[in-house]
């Protein structure tokens, strides 16, 4: 999933879909569609029930918009490559270089790319005085 582009249309789904319950509510509140399509007895518009119903809405809509975002969030950070040494498979996680079973023990599923941490290379780069005889 390609989080750059889905994530604002994601919000903007979300935002269609919670504008389309106020909207219904309000219609239903005014032109009784509880009444039409179900049938029933008549019903007469109480705007201030109608404020009620569209307060919840909106309360959920905002608890749902903040977790929404924090989940984007997560999944664009998750998106990015990882920094693997080459020899000794840590990872290179927030400046620090962790062992790959400690880091996937979480259950991350990303995409890996290679590199060399700063001891793998003290051991594996030739020195020059390696070369005298």
């Amino acid at each position: 999933m390609n989080v750059h582009n889905s994530g604002s249309s994601i919000i903007w789904y979300e935002g269609i879909g919670f504008t389309s319950l106020i909207a219904l509510s309000w219609l239903d509140e005014f032109y009784g569609l509880q009444q039409l399509l179900l049938g029933g007895p008549q019903h007469l518009a109480d705007w201030r029930d109608c404020v009620m119903d569209n307060l919840l809405i909106v309360l959920v809509w905002a608890a749902v918009f903040f977790f929404t975002k924090r989940l984007l969030s997560h999944l664009l950070y998750l998106e990015g490559f990882l920094r693997i040494c080459a020899w000794c498979r840590r990872i290179n996680y927030q400046g620090k270089w962790i062992g790959l079973e400690e880091y996937f023990a979480q259950g991350f599923r990303v995409e890996t790319t290679h590199g060399m941490c700063s001891d793998c290379f003290k051991r594996r780069v030739p020195r020059d005085d390696d070369y005298i005889i």
